[in-house]
């Protein structure tokens, strides 16, 4: 995995989760990061919630990071939205794959690492 090639991530979720509540938490973990721009980050927000849906238990979303640098979203590989911005890319990305990671367990399993 390189952050500047293109690739999917796709979560399958174990339980029932408001769109809203996805969108709220991404900027949350965008923040810790050390994201700081608080204009993008309202911007980033605003489209995240159009886009992301409410999820049922076993609903996959799927993120693809592709070679221009957009953000593509499916909910279960029929395409949900996307956001033409490579930074808000590279930092939603993070959330899971950066070494920064909230998650560095989950890290390790997305990237097969023991």
């Amino acid at each position: 995995w390189f952050l500047d090639a293109p690739f999917a991530l796709k979560l399958t979720y174990l339980r029932d989760i408001d769109g809203d509540k996805i969108a709220d938490r991404s900027i949350e973990e965008i923040r810790a990061l050390g994201f700081k721009d608080e204009i993008k980050l309202a911007d980033w927000h605003s489209q995240m919630k159009t886009i992301f849906p409410d999820v049922k238990k076993n609903v996959s979303l799927t993120g693809v990071y592709a070679l221009d640098g957009q953000s593509i979203f499916f909910k279960n590989n029929i395409e949900i939205g996307r956001i033409n911005d490579a930074e808000f890319g590279r930092y939603f990305f993070n959330i899971w794959l950066s070494q920064d990671t909230s998650a560095p367990e989950l890290r390790k399993k997305l990237l097969g690492s023991s």
